[in-house]
């Protein structure tokens, strides 16, 4: 089995030599009967978390609607996002400031991997000053879908939250990472 995390002091570890297979030793019956505990534990207020960081992003942007299409409330501050070919696919049907004009430019499967390793400035939702989402802040996917109602799709992150915490309880492996500490002291 391996390394498990003591129930009592999450500080501490216990090493069991055997396996479920081969049997367990009595000196493994406490750090057993702790990973079931912790299981079972874990997966309650796990899952009663997710589902709550889900209820509260559906009341705080249920109200949360898209502006006609070819809406613009010209706000002039962007995010700063780098496309790369693994996050391009995130940012499709999008708006970007292009270098040198108040043009704004959409990004779409014909021109994004001419943006690929390169910073852009893109409009956002988050400083969008119009009552309901403009067309430039949110970008055209939404229209392309047909839904009008953005911050209904919101349960979608919680849900998603409440899955990642439910699929956590299922590993009990104990992560270790080798780093470079050159990089990190000045």
């Amino acid at each position: 089995m391996g390394a498990m995390a003591d129930a009592a002091d999450q500080d501490k570890y216990y090493i069991s030599t055997n396996n479920l297979i081969e049997g367990m030793d009595k000196e493994d019956y406490p750090a057993y009967s702790d990973l079931v505990v912790k299981g079972s534990y874990d997966r309650g207020v796990q899952t009663q978390y997710g589902g709550y960081e889900g209820k509260k992003l559906s009341a705080a942007f249920q109200s949360t609607v898209l502006g006609d299409k070819g809406s613009d409330c010209g706000t002039n501050k962007t995010l700063r996002i780098e496309i790369t070919e693994g996050n391009k696919n995130l940012f499709l049907y999008r708006y970007i400031n292009t270098r040198g004009s108040k043009k704004l430019t959409e990004l779409n499967s014909e021109n994004i991997d001419n943006y690929i390793g390169k910073m852009v400035s893109m409009r956002s939702p988050l400083f969008c000053k119009a009552d309901n989402l403009c067309n430039k802040c949110a970008g055209n996917l939404y229209y392309q879908l047909k839904i009008k109602n953005v911050g209904l799709l919101f349960y979608k992150v919680g849900s998603r939250i409440m899955q990642l915490s439910m699929k956590a309880f299922h590993d009990s492996t104990i992560q270790l990472k080798e780093i470079e500490i050159e990089k990190y002291i000045t």
